[in-house]
């Protein structure tokens, strides 16, 4: 009698209560792990970005360059794209005056899930010629109006740490998100 109970209750633990199989096309939901808030992030600028050309507003591609890990377990991985916006920007300009860029980071996507960036301010200008204006002035009148400032440009490659705007739990798998290229 104990053997017969013992079976029941081995068949019912393996059918589940109703005595269907377990579906096996229906995953585990798999292990997240939270990513605090101001958790530090290295990237990188993927396009260049110029003074000249650039508007505000317009959007720019970004990709971490190093792993993001939470208790040990690496939940962002290198390669992770993103998104960063231009927030100002001023061409060069007559008198020497330099070019402005100051970009601002908004989120990197892993998989399904959008990392909300931010507190990376990347601002610069380019070479002011001011003193070159005036000197030029002094020489001839009004010649240092003929004199151009550089353009800020922002090369391809340019790194700059930020940090993850609001916590977010993030998938721990091998493949914790799929890399866009």
């Amino acid at each position: 009698m104990n053997a017969t109970l013992a079976a029941v209750l081995l068949m019912a633990t393996i059918t589940g209560s109703d005595g269907a199989a377990p579906d096996a096309s229906v995953p585990e939901s798999p292990l997240r792990l939270e990513l605090p808030a101001k958790t530090a992030i290295e990237i990188e600028i993927v396009d260049s970005i110029s003074s000249k050309t650039a508007k505000i507003g317009d959007m720019f591609d970004i990709r971490l360059v190093e792993p993001v890990r939470v208790n040990g377990h690496v939940v962002l991985p290198i390669g992770v794209t993103g998104r960063g916006e231009v927030s100002h920007v001023a061409k060069a300009g007559w008198g020497g005056k330099a070019g402005e860029l100051i970009v601002m980071v908004r989120y990197l996507q892993c998989g399904t899930d959008r990392i909300p960036v931010g507190r990376f301010h990347f601002g610069a200008s380019g070479e002011s010629h001011f003193g070159a204006a005036v000197g030029a002035s002094m020489i001839v009148p009004l010649a240092g109006f003929l004199i151009d400032g550089d353009e800020m440009i922002l090369q391809a490659g340019t790194r700059g740490n930020a940090k993850v705007s609001a916590a977010i739990g993030l998938p721990v798998s091998d493949r914790p998100c799929s890399i866009q290229s």
